[in-house]
């Protein structure tokens, strides 16, 4: 199945609560929704391949299997076709449709699904974001100079996450895993508004690529991702 990001559904009306559906940048699509559904209601908005009914039953934790099921139905909504999608998982673990040239990247928290759909590589990530949980997990992702760009009270919290997510993207958009948060990944200083841009760099031995990473604040939630032009 060939199909153009130029010809995603640019306006869906869904049955679920759908919290954005835009196009961000010409190619690329961003379809976003708060699950409210039961997962039978679901499971029927689907084609099942063999891959997805082992995929599924793998996933031994109901939040899990609702966050599968509804990022896979959002993905149909998104490409408006009701076609079987061949939605596939490669070596390092991120997800490719096998019978496009479209990329794609899926990512959920809690009650957030989010699916970025693009005509070039790209990232997407959304967090939950809880003041206590952060805390306990910055040093593991942050260098000394992005922790004091946060020591600031106000705002605090935002731009952890901020930080957490960015690098999160920038994972998913390298998409080869074997790649260290603190020194692959870096974020270059900002300052906190509730949704923007930031600028970051992917940099390893045999790999430098410079990106912008888009952000946006939706209710609890931070939602960044970043999309190589280039490749």
């Amino acid at each position: 199945m060939l199909v153009s990001v130029r010809h995603l559904h640019p306006h869906l009306y869904f049955y679920m609560p759908l919290l954005a559906n835009k196009i961000i940048s010409p190619g690329t699509s961003l379809g976003m929704w708060e699950i409210t559904e039961n997962s039978d209601s679901l499971k029927w908005e689907l084609q099942w391949g063999k891959d997805d009914i082992k995929a599924y039953q793998s996933l031994n934790d109901p939040k899990r299997s609702m966050q599968w099921l509804s990022s896979r139905v959002l993905l149909r909504k998104m490409m408006n076709t009701s076609e079987f999608i061949n939605l596939q998982i490669d070596e390092f673990g991120k997800p490719y449709l096998k019978d496009s040239k479209l990329k794609l990247s899926i990512s959920h928290s809690e009650n957030l699904v989010g699916v970025l759909i693009s005509e070039h590589e790209c990232g997407l990530d959304i967090e939950h974001m809880k003041p206590e949980r952060i805390e306990k997990l910055c040093t593991k992702y942050m260098t000394e100079n992005e922790l004091d760009n946060c020591n600031m009270k106000e705002f605090r919290m935002e731009k952890l996450y901020l930080y957490w997510s960015a690098k999160e993207a920038l994972y998913k958009l390298y998409g080869k895993r074997k790649i260290d948060f603190k020194q692959n990944l870096k974020i270059y200083p900002f300052e906190w508004h509730p949704g923007g841009v930031i600028r970051a760099r992917i940099e390893k031995s045999n790999y430098l690529n410079e990106l912008v990473v888009s952000y946006d604040v939706i209710n609890d939630y931070i939602v960044a991702y970043a999309v190589d032009m280039d490749k």
